[in-house]
């Protein structure tokens, strides 16, 4: 037979494993419920169409704003899984790009580059591709003024902002734009969590005689 102390000692350690198990499954339904609010970001296109250009076969590059790091991207796949084009999308070959592969709309691929970003671009371009590319506020990248000069293709602006960066009213501090410029990930993250936001697509009449520094 089993002694009491024995019994009690298994008792216990029963308890102690559902307590274990319930708040893994608590963890695991608040992770679900933070990733579906993430992955349905409220938004409202301000011009909802996509612009259809084309010039002599080439494909339209379509540069995006990208102050909201990760809710950036899932606005415009939101967005673009609308439009009956197929886009290619471009990202760093960094391990957390790729973890966003299952999310992804079929009528958008994403295009993975270390290095000659440009020349890869181009050539997708002069194709008949069309694609789409993020760029930081803070970026001093020339690449898309030299895929321009390459192509002479169709450029298209992605705006994204959010809601109360146009309201003069807000606290300097609530309209702060937090990337991983100046802030971590959970900073990030709880700045924009159930933010509002728009997305605004606008064709650009370019002028390559510009410093290429300056282009964009």
């Amino acid at each position: 037979m089993i002694s009491i102390k024995k019994k009690s000692t298994i008792n216990n350690k029963l308890k102690m494993f559902k307590n274990i198990l319930l708040v893994f499954y608590i963890l695991i339904i608040t992770i679900l419920i933070l990733l579906h609010f993430e992955f349905n970001t409220d938004y409202f296109a301000i011009n909802g169409n996509v612009p259809m250009l084309t010039q002599k076969g080439k494909g339209t590059l379509y540069i995006a704003t990208h102050n909201y790091e990760h809710k950036d991207i899932l606005i415009t796949m939101k967005q673009f899984s609308k439009y009956n084009q197929h886009f290619y999308m471009l990202f760093a070959d960094k391990s957390w790009n790729h973890w966003l592969e299952p999310f992804r709309p079929n009528n958008i691929e994403f295009m993975y580059v270390k290095e000659n970003t440009v020349s890869k671009i181009s050539s997708k371009l002069l194709l008949g591709n069309n694609v789409i590319m993020f760029l930081y506020q803070e970026s001093e990248s020339t690449g898309p003024y030299y895929i321009l000069q390459n192509t002479k293709c169709p450029l298209v602006l992605i705006k994204i902002n959010k809601n109360n960066e146009n309201n003069e009213n807000k606290n300097k501090n609530d309209t702060l734009i937090k990337n991983h410029y100046n802030s971590s990930f959970q900073e990030i993250y709880w700045n924009n969590f159930l933010a509002k936001f728009t997305i605004e697509l606008k064709h650009i009449n370019y002028d390559l005689s510009i410093n290429s520094k300056i282009f964009i």
